[in-house]
């Protein structure tokens, strides 16, 4: 059965002309005449008759889906129109949304979702409709219609003033926790764990500005610093300082960016690595999912205690990104490929150099007004492109090519007492299984801190 709750607000500008054709509502024997009546009704002007008598059509074509006359998605469409007429844009969008589930009316569901999104000031949404609109359909008057909109809407971002921003966005967070295992983090972690406990301070300040160049054009600078120390084991300590300027293009449909990162990172006081990355990525939507890809290719130069770390790496991803109701949804992929120095010696050698598979899947809802709730899973294949080589106590000379599985999955509750600042408490649980013994752990992390931004 249709769902009447969104109409609750139109219940007492209906009431008059519901009281005065109940008694003729109840005589209908079909959907084919509650809609001619409907559209007789629409066509005199009468727009609170014609939306109770579209309804009524449509509750009687849900109790008989098979039978003749309008189809449930004409007369919804029609039901549509008639309750954004009357100024109830909440539930006209309500049944336009419920009409884009069908292939064939998508493309003019989404066209009316576009236009109620502009009658909103919502200038984004709109144009996100309009474009979902044009994807899909195959009728020239709507794709002309369509086009006419985003040229309007082209037009209206390149008349408006600028918004006026703060210079810089920032963003610090400060926090403390424990580590059940303790081992050196970071984007060219060697992986090695201490099989100690600890707890830890972290610190992490990031600060973006973006710098306008031309209408659906902008470069942006984000800067970032980050530190973890330990209580005890300060040689797993990690420092970062890095930056990234992007380049980024809002097109008619797709959005692309591209960007150079820098960075250096400390592990125990003392140089560890510096990276340079080259960033190209970019999305559109393809209806209510918006896809990313992203390349990212990498120079990593350790310093001269880990040189084994050096060399190349070069990652590929692709993301999709649903809303569900409040719920935010990501899935991604990622193939990872690297060429490191390694690591030789005498007649040993540890390969650093490793394919790696990575699936993600995140998700984000919030709990109340003040309350938000992220979780995430993430699965990790690796395989190292040659064997380690080694000898045992017998003196007998052993390969083993390194792979491994890593799971890790992530809570992370965070509340918002006022605006620009929030408490957060965070879990994280990681089991990586190895076919080296060395590399086969297992580490359970506890977070709690406070995020301010402005």
């Amino acid at each position: 059965m249709l769902n009447t709750r969104p109409y609750l607000r139109l219940w007492c500008t209906l009431l008059c002309a519901m009281f005065l054709t109940f008694g003729a509502a109840d005589g209908y024997g079909s959907p084919s005449e509650a809609f001619q009546q409907a559209r007789e009704a629409h066509g005199d002007g009468n727009l609170p008759l014609a939306a109770v008598l579209f309804l009524e059509a449509l509750q009687q074509r849900e109790a008989e889906p098979e039978g003749p006359g309008p189809s449930q998605q004409a007369i919804r469409y029609n039901l549509g129109v008639t309750l954004f007429q009357l100024g109830d844009a909440e539930s006209a969008a309500t049944q336009f949304e419920a009409l884009a589930e069908d292939p064939d009316w998508l493309a003019l569901a989404a066209y009316n979702l576009g236009l109620i999104e502009l009658h909103l000031d919502q200038t984004a949404r709109a144009r996100r409709q309009f474009e979902r609109a044009l994807q899909h359909t195959d009728d020239d008057d709507l794709r002309q219609l369509t086009l006419l909109q985003l040229e309007r809407l082209r037009a209206l971002s390149e008349a408006e003033p600028t918004p006026v921003r703060a210079p810089w966005q920032l963003l610090v967070e400060l926090g403390a926790g424990r580590d059940d295992n303790v081992r050196l983090t970071g984007d060219t972690e060697p992986d090695l764990p201490s099989d100690e406990a600890d707890g830890f301070g972290e610190l992490l300040a990031l600060g973006s500005r973006r710098f306008e160049r031309a209408p659906g054009a902008a470069l942006r600078l984000d800067l970032l610093g980050y530190y973890r120390g330990y209580q005890s084991l300060d040689t797993y300590n990690l420092g970062m300082v890095g930056g990234t300027l992007w380049y980024l293009r809002d097109h008619s449909v797709w959005q692309t960016r591209g960007g150079l990162h820098l960075d250096t990172q400390f592990a125990g006081g003392d140089h560890y690595a510096s990276t340079a990355t080259v960033h190209l990525e970019a999305g559109r939507p393809f209806g209510p999912i918006t896809a990313r890809l992203r390349n990212s290719f990498s120079h990593i130069e350790g310093s001269s205690d880990f040189d084994f770390i050096s060399g190349w790496q070069n990652r590929s991803r692709l993301s999709l990104h649903l809303e569900t109701g409040p719920v935010r949804w990501q899935a991604s992929y990622q193939l990872e490929l690297n060429d490191r120095n390694d690591l030789a010696f005498e007649d040993a050698f540890f390969s650093y150099s490793a394919t790696r598979h990575l699936w993600q899947l995140r998700a984000q809802t919030p709990l109340s007004q003040r309350t938000r709730l992220e979780a995430q899973l993430a699965y990790r294949d690796s395989s190292h492109n040659d064997a380690n080589t080694a000898r045992d106590d017998d003196d007998n000379l052993l390969q083993t090519t390194r792979e491994e599985t890593r799971i890790t999955g992530k809570l992370r509750l965070s509340f918002q007492p006022a605006d620009g600042w929030s408490l957060f408490a965070e879990y994280q649980q990681q089991d990586n299984d190895a076919n080296v013994q060395r590399y086969d752990y297992s580490s359970r992390q506890w977070h709690l801190g406070l995020e301010v931004w402005r």
